[in-house]
């Protein structure tokens, strides 16, 4: 992510060294394509759908919580194993008595967001944009697992800390209104007004403990797991389809006749369809560079 960064970085201070003189191709009716790559950030109200809480359960054996695991004798047991291999102050009598606290306050990280589209310029100003974007978002935080520990004459509680892990895909199409102002040289700023559909599909949902990898969604679709049998996993699907709308704020530098690059920084309102109380609107924002061609680039 740092590296995508620099290189926006650079790619916009170096266009207008790069550029040249305007040129009447920019101002006739035609059609652009641009191809942009940036950061995406979405926003955190449909993050603590991945807390683990019991409150987000979606079926009879608990998927999508921690009760999913620690309600599972054959996990619970390879689960506490595990804890006092790695951890030699625990025994499993620690482990007889537990509490689990789930993050309240989850978000997403920031994530890598690129973008394919075409553009017709009615004119100079105005124009019309098709454009398909495409980005994998990650929400992380720690669960508390609170255990009993003794001491002579004394009992206090302590705690160990593991991470949980969701992953999503998210994809959008949006039809964009762009207007360009004219300001006669290689440097000119544009506003961007976009409706939007999107589909959001859950990709992975994961406790992390002790290094190894348990997914809390239910692929075993209601049946409890059993340790050392042959058992059959399913794909699960969540999410769906939702819509929204954005704006934008960007620059045209024009690296030649045909080539422009327009870094571009945009916010907008989705509504992300994730299972209830998550399918709800979210702010989100993020930055991009878009290079774009017009079409007299495919007539030289």
């Amino acid at each position: 992510m740092k590296k995508l960064l620099l290189l926006i970085f650079v790619l916009v201070m170096m266009a207008p060294v790069m550029a040249q003189n305007d040129d009447d191709r920019y101002k006739d009716p035609g059609i652009d394509f641009f191809i942009g790559a940036g950061v995406y950030m979405p926003g955190k109200a449909t993050a603590n759908y991945y807390n683990g809480s019991p409150a987000n359960a979606k079926t009879s054996t608990g998927g999508n919580t921690l009760g999913y695991l620690f309600n599972n004798s054959s996990w619970k047991e390879r689960i506490d194993r595990s804890i006092v291999e790695h951890n030699r102050h625990i025994s499993l009598d620690n482990l007889s008595k537990y509490t689990l606290e789930c993050p309240e306050d989850m978000r997403y990280s920031p994530s890598l967001y690129i973008q394919l589209g075409a553009k017709y310029r009615f004119n100079k100003n105005v124009a019309l944009s098709i454009a398909y974007s495409f980005s994998r978002c990650k929400a992380k935080d720690v669960f508390l697992l609170r255990y009993k520990t003794y001491e002579l004459g004394n009992e206090h509680a302590d705690y160990l800390t593991y991470d949980l892990v969701g992953k999503e895909n998210r994809s959008f199409i949006d039809l964009i209104f762009t207007y360009l102002f004219d300001t006669g040289s290689m440097v000119e700023p544009f506003i961007e007004i976009a409706g939007q559909f999107n589909f959001v599909r859950v990709k992975s949902f994961q406790a992390i403990i002790e290094g190894e990898e348990y997914t809390l969604l239910d692929v075993y679709q209601g049946s409890q797991y059993v340790a050392n049998t042959q058992m059959q996993t399913f794909k699960v699907n969540q999410g769906g389809a939702g819509g929204g709308f954005a704006g934008a704020l960007g620059l045209k530098l024009k690296v030649s006749k045909v080539v422009s690059l327009d870094p571009v920084f945009f916010i907008g309102g989705s509504y992300i369809n994730l299972d209830e109380p998550y399918n709800k609107f979210t702010l989100n924002y993020g930055a991009q560079v878009r290079i774009v061609m017009n079409d007299s680039f495919f007539n030289k």
